[in-house]
């Protein structure tokens, strides 16, 4: 080799050591800088474009904040904040489960992606799960309001999270339209899902059970979701699917749901939604509630053994109640009832009901009810306050009575 090609070559290999040391000098600086801690709140606060918790662990070395317990078991003892543009990924390669200590919770303002994990909740001083009455915090999930990305949950076990807390009910989502909940098994939390003011997230393929209040949320305002093909079940004090407060655009279909404390599933202030083809159980409320609520479709449900089948309450209006089987109502199969007005109820089959098949009451008016089949009901297959003010028309009757002749009248 000649001296030219020697020197050369050496001053090749400076130049590459010296441009790969500072390349790793340049990347542990921008590493060291997207995560830092904060000691007056106790909380982690990540920045990186590719944020994990082992990355977590290199930068801060503080076995008192973040400790890997065994191979892929993190204690978390501290708030998690993910800021803004970040994507901070808990998944199967360096994560089996992460244990989040109480009452510290992870907040993203970015994308957090969890998938085929186990998050918890844990309280050092029990070495156990906590419990909570509501006010006791526990650890949670929230993408907040101010969120630019994402909080996607996929094939993963989240149990023992939330608390009565606005944006800490469990997996709660004020930020992070367009996000995805599926194939999870979420269990034990305060409430299961929770959304506010969001839109085009969709929850499939979940199974939500002993949660303390609800299973499923969608809250204030939430629009153009999808619930579809969801198991929901043991639900202790409250409901399996609800949404609430101006809700609109609601798509839930296909799931089961049972053993709920309270209705099964539940339109409530909410309007242009569909509930259809599902499968509801063994409830100690409705089937199905339609409450104060408008131009809904709720069609292909079966319904059985809970209080009531169906319930269409306060002011409700324009809504379509068909080709739904209800039966073994402890009280009545269906009632329009609370001055709720024009809405058709149409080819429902209603059997074994307690008290009546069909009930139109307490001031409802201008509804119309046809073509149902109801049979076996104790009481009265049909009975309605002032048939003047309604159509009854075209139903069978089998092995119920009538608690007054049931005539086709014209609205005024």
């Amino acid at each position: 080799m000649t001296f030219a090609k020697s020197l050369s070559l050496s001053l090749c290999i400076l130049l590459f050591t010296y441009t790969s040391t500072n390349s790793a000098i340049a990347q542990s600086t921008r590493d060291y800088h997207c995560i830092t801690f904060d000691s007056v709140s106790h909380t982690i606060i990540v920045s990186c474009k590719n944020g994990t918790l082992s990355q977590v662990s290199a930068v801060l070395s503080d076995k008192n904040v973040l400790k890997e317990e065994s191979k892929g078991i993190w204690h978390l003892n501290a708030n998690l904040f993910l800021d803004k543009d970040s994507t901070f990924v808990i998944a199967p390669y360096d994560t089996k489960w992460l244990k989040i200590n109480t009452p510290f919770g992870v907040k993203s303002l970015g994308n957090l992606i969890i998938n085929s994990v186990k998050i918890t909740s844990w309280d050092d001083n029990s070495g156990t799960y906590p419990s909570t009455d509501g006010t006791v915090p526990r650890p949670y999930l929230t993408e907040d309001n101010e969120a630019t990305g994402q909080m996607n949950i996929t094939n993963s076990e989240i149990a023992y999270l939330g608390y009565a807390h606005f944006d800490r009910q469990g997996i709660t989502y004020i930020g992070g339209d367009g996000s995805v909940v599926s194939n999870n098994d979420i269990h034990d939390m305060w409430y299961g899902f929770y959304s506010a003011e969001r839109a085009d997230i969709t929850i499939t393929n979940n199974h939500i059970h002993d949660n303390e209040r609800y299973g499923i949320d969608p809250h204030t305002g939430t629009h153009r979701m999808t619930i579809r093909n969801n198991t929901v079940d043991n639900i202790r004090d409250g409901i399996g699917i609800i949404c609430s407060d101006k809700c609109s655009e609601i798509l839930i279909e296909d799931n089961v749901v049972y053993n709920a404390s309270r209705a099964g599933i539940m339109l409530d202030a909410t309007n242009e939604s569909i509930v259809r083809n599902n499968v509801e159980y063994n409830s100690n409320g409705a089937g199905i509630a339609v409450h104060n609520s408008a131009i809904n479709k709720v069609y292909n449900n079966t319904i059985y053994n809970n209080r009531y089948g169906v319930k269409i309450s306060l002011n409700s209006t324009v809504n379509r109640i068909i080709g739904n089987k209800i039966s073994n109502s402890s009280d009545f199969g269906l009632c329009i009832m609370e001055n709720s007005t024009r809405n058709d109820v149409k080819l429902n089959w209603i059997a074994g009901s307690k008290n009546y098949g069909i009930c139109v009451i307490k001031g409802a008016l201008r509804n119309n009810v046809e073509s149902n089949i109801i049979s076996d009901s104790l009481l009265c297959g049909i009975i309605v306050n002032d048939y003047r003010l309604n159509v009854i028309k075209n139903n069978t009757l089998s092995s119920s009575d009538e608690c007054a002749p049931v005539k086709i009248h014209k609205y005024f």
